[in-house]
């Protein structure tokens, strides 16, 4: 007959454990340390991370503080403005001043019929008509208006251009009479500067009579 382990006898057996037995209790997960090691590996490269991420948004952050970035951003937005501009004046104004001086309401309609089509030759009404029925048709006033369109708008870039590059010139002579050049990398600067912005070479420091010579030619 089998008998049962009672409360009094499992007392007696856990008494009865000496102190040089050892008792293993497993321990929870969490409270297993992390080697130093580990933990100074994850702290370095994670502020490789950082460092990282910041170097790539210094990078991102001076390159559009550029001023031939912003120039181009500017124009691009001021070419989308003026050709939307420039197709409202050609397509409202010129060309339809241009159509009613040669008696033709729009080059659209100027067309040559190559070959007629499945039907019978006959006179089309328009050159959508003759397409439908299947003829060849050059298109010749359409390529006439995008001529007389490229061609004003060339004139009209080149007066710009003519116009900004000598507002530019001006500019830039004023500003090169107020300036002087290094005597190592040969850039404008500034002539009461002591060390040159663009290849940071300590300069000689420059007379007071040169400087008041300078600032009279730029007055």
């Amino acid at each position: 007959m089998t008998t049962l382990p009672t409360r009094e006898n499992s007392t007696q057996s856990l008494n009865g454990l000496g102190d040089n037995d050892n008792l293993k209790v497993p321990k929870s997960r969490s409270h297993i340390p992390i080697p130093t090691n580990d933990m100074q590996n994850l702290k370095e490269e994670f502020q490789s991370k950082v460092a990282s991420a910041n170097f790539v948004w210094e990078e991102f952050k001076a390159n559009l503080e550029r001023e031939d970035v912003l120039d181009t951003t500017f124009g691009i937005v001021a070419g989308g403005a003026f050709t939307d501009i420039f197709n409202a004046f050609s397509n409202d104004i010129v060309f339809p001043f241009i159509s009613h001086i040669m008696g033709k309401p729009d080059f659209k309609t100027w067309y040559y019929v190559l070959h007629y089509g499945n039907g019978p030759k006959k006179q089309y009404k328009s050159h959508t008509e003759a397409i439908k029925d299947g003829a060849k048709v050059i298109l010749y006033g359409n390529f006439f208006q995008k001529l007389i369109r490229f061609i004003f708008l060339g004139y009209t870039l080149m007066f710009f251009m003519k116009l900004s590059r000598s507002l530019l010139k001006g500019r830039k002579k004023s500003i090169g009479q107020s300036n002087t050049k290094c005597q190592y990398c040969k850039e404008s600067i500034n002539p009461e500067a002591t060390r040159c912005p663009k290849c940071t070479s300590v300069l000689d420091k420059p007379s007071h009579s040169s400087v008041n010579k300078l600032k009279q030619e730029s007055n």
